[in-house]
């Protein structure tokens, strides 16, 4: 099981930069239809702070793989 969770340790943060070009071609995609100045202001701070927030999302999934995968008490 342990070489399952270092799998997805590796791959996961392989591909953050995937995620980040993708999010970023997502959201220049969406900016161009009628969206508030809000959403389009959250859509073009996600280029400078995507990574950070990619990487915040890697550590809360890797918690809740690391959690719920060896346990004992499963149902």
């Amino acid at each position: 099981m342990m070489i399952f969770f270092c799998v997805f340790i590796f791959v996961s943060f392989a591909l953050i930069p995937v995620a980040w070009i993708v999010g970023i071609n997502d959201k220049m995609n969406v900016t161009t239809t009628n969206y508030s100045h809000l959403d389009k202001m959250c859509n073009y701070l996600f280029i400078p702070f995507g990574p950070i927030i990619l990487l915040f999302d890697v550590v809360s999934d890797l918690y809740y793989f690391w959690t719920n995968s060896f346990r004992t008490d499963l149902k």
